[in-house]
């Protein structure tokens, strides 16, 4: 990921949602779910309560 690299997560975990959002439009909730995962675990060492609002979030795509 080239925005991880770059020391830029923030911005990194905000696109990853915004694609998640498009999975589910497009009717792939499997997809969008296993990208939130991907975001928490990438956002995780620096903001675990975003982290944990992303594990969530990717839960009740699968719900």
């Amino acid at each position: 990921m080239m925005l991880k690299d770059m020391k830029r997560l923030p911005e990194a975990v905000e696109l990853i949602e915004k694609a998640s959002v498009m999975y589910v439009e497009n009717g792939t909730s499997g997809t969008a779910g296993i990208a939130l995962d991907r975001a928490g675990k990438l956002i995780e060492p620096v903001d675990l309560e975003k982290a944990v609002d992303l594990y969530q979030k990717a839960a009740s795509v699968f719900e």
